[in-house]
């Protein structure tokens, strides 16, 4: 960080893209630092230091998405997780989307059965085969 972050007649107030004027950092004021992907621009409230972050993303320096979305190229997208193969009362990752599976099921929107196990996630029955050749039937739902 370069001197003179400071400006006006009194070096009272912080210079365009930084925030928070205080006399005991030598600098006079802390760099926005917004994430350069998921704000509107580099500025911040020079009083608060947030920065304006595009629809659906948080944070003072725009760094993640809110409940129910995840960063998806350069933008917010919004989780796409199966209600029947998704843990009840779970989000998906904000960084990678994943969902949170049930037992049986798999695959980033948690919509495949795992080897050993058939039927539909969207019927909510799934058929777990043993080597036994026995056949379980179990619901994924819960109640």
């Amino acid at each position: 960080m370069g001197l003179f972050v400071t400006v006006g007649v009194y070096c009272d107030q912080c210079k365009s893209g930084f925030y928070q004027l205080d006399s005991g950092n030598p600098a006079g004021c802390d760099p926005c630092d917004c994430n350069p992907v998921l704000s509107l621009g580099t500025l911040c409230d020079r009083a608060t230091g947030q920065c304006e972050c595009k629809l659906r993303v948080g944070g003072r320096q725009c760094k993640f998405c809110e409940a129910g979305w995840y960063i998806s190229e350069n933008t917010c997208s919004q989780c796409s997780c199966n209600t029947n193969g998704t843990q009840p009362g779970t989000s998906c990752n904000s960084t990678s989307g994943q969902c949170v599976c049930k037992a049986a099921v798999l695959g980033l929107h948690c919509d495949t059965c795992k080897d050993g196990y058939y039927g539909s996630v969207f019927a909510v029955l799934l058929t777990l085969v043993t080597p036994t050749t026995e056949i379980i039937m179990f619901s994924v739902v819960a109640h």
